[in-house]
């Protein structure tokens, strides 16, 4: 009887202690941020420039319609003489109630570096797969 009460208490003691960690933690997994790709309406970016030396493409659109909508980062990939890029913004409302208003995506830059020479093509996805294209030549 002493062998199953000892073997009722290793059970039940990590199986309490499991419960309670995830009952009383911090961890709220409806506040998760949301992650989405950002409609860019137009970029400025050099004809041409120098292989290997950096520059910027400069971004411009609408992030969201509330303040609690921001920029996040872009998505980079090279493939060949195409480089994609994604502007991706996030909504961390966490159920709250946000502030009204336009957040523009105005001015968010990204610095790349282009080798060898050659034309390159910058495509910009958006949320409705249309991209936007400019075209550069590396000198």
């Amino acid at each position: 009887m002493l062998i199953i009460l000892k073997i009722r208490a290793y059970i039940l003691i990590p199986g309490l202690f499991i419960f309670c960690t995830n009952f009383f933690s911090c961890n709220n997994y409806s506040s998760v941020a949301n992650d989405y790709l950002i409609r860019v309406d137009s970029i400025h970016a050099p004809d041409s420039v120098i292989q290997n030396e950096g520059f910027d493409v400069v971004f411009f659109g609408i992030i969201g319609l509330n303040t609690c909508q921001h920029f996040k980062s872009f998505n980079i990939d090279y493939n060949n003489k195409d480089v994609h890029i994604e502007a991706w913004g996030t909504d961390n409302s966490k159920g709250e109630i946000c502030g009204e208003g336009i957040v523009y995506l105005n001015g968010q830059k990204v610095t790349i570096k282009l080798y060898p020479s050659g034309t390159y093509r910058i495509k910009i996805t958006d949320p409705n797969d249309i991209t936007l294209v400019k075209q550069i030549v590396v000198k």
